[in-house]
């Protein structure tokens, strides 16, 4: 029984702890804060990132990092609100050990929407079978979406809301 659960932990920490080498997948939370502002979080594979960025930017460093992300995402993520663009403003990006993250505001002139399109294609063009999850926190529910090479777009359909 011992050895049983040895081996069960041993293969259920294979899952849990993120590798460079399976971590092949960003996540974009996306959260309504209040009125017409949201909050919307990038998180990356630190490997898999610096790897695109140091390709495609002169990229000495981790410190050095939240301009060329910036650059990155506004060409490579963008997300409309009843086919409305929405203003994102990019903060400071964050590294650690296995992760870099960032942070960001949304401002969008539709208050409710009932429709979200998502454009984002970040690391998919150049990372082998990588993908990115959003999840939408709106309406007192979540909803996650998973983009890849084969698709990079969606849209997301609140049918049942009215604008507030």
């Amino acid at each position: 029984m011992l050895k049983f659960c040895a081996i069960f932990f041993l293969f259920s920490l294979a899952f849990i702890t993120p590798t460079a080498d399976r971590s092949k997948m960003a996540i974009f939370d996306l959260k309504k804060m209040s009125g017409d502002e949201y909050h919307l979080k990038a998180t990356f594979d630190r490997i898999n990132l610096l790897k695109v960025l140091k390709s495609k930017y002169s990229v000495d460093n981790e410190d050095s990092l939240s301009v060329p992300l910036t650059d990155y995402l506004e060409n490579h993520t963008a997300f409309y609100f009843d086919e409305e663009p929405v203003e994102i403003t990019w903060q400071a990006a964050k590294t650690g050990t296995q992760f870099v993250s960032i942070e960001a505001k949304v401002y969008s002139k539709v208050n409710s929407p009932y429709n979200i399109r998502i454009l984002n294609d970040c690391l998919v063009d150049e990372i082998s079978q990588h993908s990115n999850l959003v999840r939408i926190y709106l309406y007192e529910g979540k909803r996650i979406f998973k983009l890849d090479f084969n698709l990079k777009s969606t849209l997301v359909q609140y049918q049942n809301y009215k604008s507030e």
